[in-house]
């Protein structure tokens, strides 16, 4: 039919210039410029708002960023290293965005040429808006042009109609880390309780946190409670800012060593328990004599895990600093392992990253 637009959804005849079905609001790709940004109407933006619950966050200490097309499972872009990502759109002759978005009918639902910038600091990223035609949107809230406004893992950028979801991590995302009481499942969370069993365990996370970033040379990082709860299932969840480095350690090595060790550390403990019922000198002098080599032989294999990971994890270190930083790590990581309250799931990644948007 000559002078109109088939829809290719619902098959509405639309007129020529129409850049959306007038029924059922489907873009409408054929006979487009590919070199102009043309206007698009707003009520698109409700389909956006229904399609903005996918995807999933990717798995935790992920390094990389990734941008996902609203409606795709899998991401357009993962980058690690690059400070500036541009958004936008390929058009003969003219510069090139880092991310081409071309093929997700960029020009029918409004992209520029060059919409937007990503920058990557330290604290996290950035979204900037170009001047673009029809802007760039940040959880349903038009940005103004050129400013630089924060944006949090998960949140939702449109540029114009176009939906993506930005995922990342930084040093104070909020991580929620489920422990169990292996000798006392189901404990009341007494003031006693908290503040010997419960704040043994946090201070060791915040030292060994505070230990890490000296390692990498980076400012120390203050570790904050942001909520404790007490589960009905007898699953004590914490949820902590600034512990990434070290609820990583744990998460990805930490806990798979100390499974393997489960036998030595339950028998220091039962050696333990019946030091504390002695009361006679010898017969207490006499457990230690037991304990003694079990304990020299953990520090010795836990000297091996502290160096062995920061070999890994920090490349740049000096090998004349590795023992200062391992005798350190040692005595915290020893907390660590003899601590009845022990992790029993995954780390969970909150919801909401803890640093507002900039305004």
């Amino acid at each position: 039919m000559s002078g109109v637009k088939i829809c290719p959804k619902c098959q509405h005849s639309n007129p020529l210039e129409s850049t959306v079905c007038e029924k059922c609001e489907s873009p409408l790709v054929a006979l487009l410029p590919a070199r102009s940004t043309v206007p698009v109407p707003p009520n698109i933006r409700e389909n956006l708002r229904r399609l903005a619950e996918a995807p999933r966050p990717p798995q935790l200490f992920d390094d990389a960023l990734r941008i996902f097309v609203v409606g795709h499972d899998e991401p357009v872009l993962t980058e690690t290293e690059v400070k500036q990502i541009t958004l936008g759109r390929v058009s003969p002759g003219e510069s090139e965005p880092s991310l081409d978005l071309t093929e997700f009918d960029a020009v029918v639902l409004g992209v520029s040429r060059l919409h937007a910038i990503l920058h990557r600091s330290n604290a996290g990223y950035y979204i900037q808006d170009l001047n673009s035609t029809n802007g760039t949107y940040l959880n349903d809230r038009r940005l103004v042009p050129h400013k630089l406004f924060q944006i949090n893992s998960g949140d939702t950028i449109a540029l114009g109609q176009l939906g993506l979801r930005i995922f990342f991590e930084t040093a104070q995302s909020e991580y929620t880390i489920d422990l169990i009481d292996e000798t006392a499942p189901g404990q009341s969370l007494t003031p006693a309780y908290l503040e010997t069993r419960v704040g043994q365990y946090l201070l060791a996370l915040a030292k060994a946190q505070q230990l890490i970033d000296a390692m990498l040379a980076r400012p120390i990082s203050g570790v904050t409670i942001r909520s404790i709860v007490n589960r009905e299932d007898g699953v004590l969840s914490i949820t902590l800012v600034g512990a990434r480095d070290v609820l990583r350690l744990i998460e990805t090595r930490f806990t798979e060593w100390r499974q393997a060790r489960l036998i030595v550390v339950e028998r220091l403990r039962e050696l333990n328990q019946q030091a504390k019922g002695k009361v006679k000198t010898a017969e207490r002098n006499e457990i230690k004599a037991q304990s003694d080599p079990l304990v020299k032989e953990v520090r010795v294999q836990l000297a091996a895990f502290a160096e062995s990971w920061i070999e890994a994890s920090a490349t740049t270190l000096a090998p004349d600093k590795h023992r200062e930083h391992r005798e350190k790590l040692v005595p915290v990581l020893q907390t660590l392992l003899f601590s009845p309250l022990q992790p029993v799931v995954s780390l969970r990644l909150s919801e909401t990253d803890t640093v507002p948007s900039s305004e």
